[in-house]
């Protein structure tokens, strides 16, 4: 089912995808495998500093900005046990 958030506008030029709900369990090469098709070229499994446990969100790189737009129609697809979200990434304010 889709939730009534809206999704993040895609930034011209910075081709990663954030992709949330994330099974604990998932490791980076499970991520790396269910995008490599894509044409992903890295994967930041992101996990909390203190205690190392995975946030449950990751963002993926992509060769081009078709790969993204490609990558994006995965919104929803179940990856151990659990429905991935997702979208376009936003640049944070200090990335150039």
């Amino acid at each position: 089912r889709q939730t009534t958030r809206p999704s993040a506008q895609k930034v011209q030029g910075y081709n990663v995808a954030y992709v949330g709900n994330i099974a604990f369990a998932a490791t980076s090469d499970d991520i790396k495998a269910l995008f490599e098709p894509f044409g992903a070229t890295l994967v930041r499994l992101h996990t909390d500093k203190d205690t190392g446990k995975p946030k449950g969100y990751a963002h993926v790189h992509f060769k081009d900005e078709e790969s993204l737009d490609t990558a994006v129609t995965m919104d929803g697809t179940p990856l151990l046990g659990r429905r991935i979200r997702v979208g376009f990434a936003q640049k944070k304010k200090n990335d150039l």
